[in-house]
């Protein structure tokens, strides 16, 4: 009964990888009941980490590298993978199983001697390739716990950067995400943290977003920076005040058209956004023409301090040309 259970398991594996690698066939010389080894038409570094990423898709295993050689003699690549539910670099008890599994890709150099000792080399189409990998795990892949300890996969975080470009707050990307899963009864994928993360995955890439897009929460300054020639190409104007408390100011062509109109001089909106408040920062939106103070524990030091970065005395009434803004206020974490 195992013995049939390794065949089977061995022809799902070469079926699937087939389906990417049309060229890949098994060793059977060189195959054990513990061992499959496979051959396949791999040229590079590149190709052989995308094996591996595809082999951890079909089998939902993890690897952590284990071997490598960055500068083989005898070969083109060569690199040993563990399971990563080895006891290797593990300091939480339940991601260690001591698993033995191990997952290795060799890709070999074509010479007169490697011919004559490697007939997967006289093909037309050289299987250059050598791929073995442990079928035998000490824990179960396919149980639901197993599975949430799973890696994202880039392809699902991709994903998720773009539901936060679009707009998406973490918790809203979550039930979006998960709602695919639910719409197609499919349970398995729904417990799969490759496919759809935990919730401590989902708020980890968050914090990757923000700090590629908006700059990291210790000095936002570098990368509003970086952006101020792009608003100012279409007409934003941009200032800031920055010193261990910091102010920034936002003028948007839509503000500088509303503000000289007779209908907006009666309106005062006032709004702060939650998603600031990590930063102990409040962002206002407020028609100018009327003094509007903003507080948080620093907001008054900081209104008159940009006031005076503009250009503007804080003790004089607003006029026409101090158009609508949005002010971000808060203090700078050291």
């Amino acid at each position: 009964m195992e013995f049939q259970q390794e065949i089977i398991q061995k022809n799902y594996i070469v079926s699937q990888l087939q389906e990417f690698y049309p060229y890949c066939i098994e060793d059977t010389d060189k195959s054990t009941p513990e061992q499959i080894v496979l051959r396949t038409n791999l040229q590079n570094e590149e190709e052989a980490e995308n094996f591996k990423k595809h082999y951890s898709a079909i089998s939902n295993t993890n690897w952590i590298v284990y071997n490598y050689n960055p500068n083989p003699q005898k070969f083109v690549f060569s690199k040993t993978w563990l399971c990563h539910h080895s006891k290797r670099h593990k300091r939480i008890a339940k991601r260690n199983a001591d698993c033995k599994a191990k997952l290795s890709i060799v890709i070999k150099k074509i010479t007169k001697a490697t011919k004559k000792t490697d007939k997967y080399l006289k093909y037309d189409m050289p299987l250059v390739g050598e791929v073995k990998i442990s079928l035998l795990h000490t824990h179960n892949t396919t149980s639901a716990e197993t599975l949430r300890m799973l890696r994202v996969n880039d392809e699902v975080r991709q994903q998720f950067y773009q539901y936060f470009s679009d707009g998406m707050s973490p918790i809203e990307a979550i039930r979006f995400h998960e709602n695919k899963f639910l719409l197609e009864d499919n349970f398995i994928g729904l417990a799969n943290a490759s496919l759809n993360p935990t919730h401590n995955q989902i708020y980890y890439l968050h914090e990757c977003w923000r700090d590629t897009n908006l700059g990291s929460s210790i000095n936002p300054f570098d990368k509003l920076k970086e952006k101020v020639p792009f608003y100012e190409s279409i007409g934003t104007t941009v200032k800031f005040h920055d010193d261990h408390l910091w102010a920034v100011l936002l003028v948007t062509p839509l503000m500088k058209r509303n503000h000289p109109l007779s209908s907006s001089k009666e309106i005062i909106f006032i709004d702060s956004t939650a998603s600031k408040q990590r930063y102990s920062s409040r962002a206002a939106f407020s028609p100018w023409h009327w003094r509007i103070e903003i507080y948080n524990q620093i907001s008054g030091y900081l209104i008159r301090a940009l006031l005076r970065t503009l250009g503007a005395d804080p003790k004089r009434p607003m006029n026409k040309s101090e158009v609508a803004a949005m002010v971000l206020i808060g203090s700078q974490c050291n």
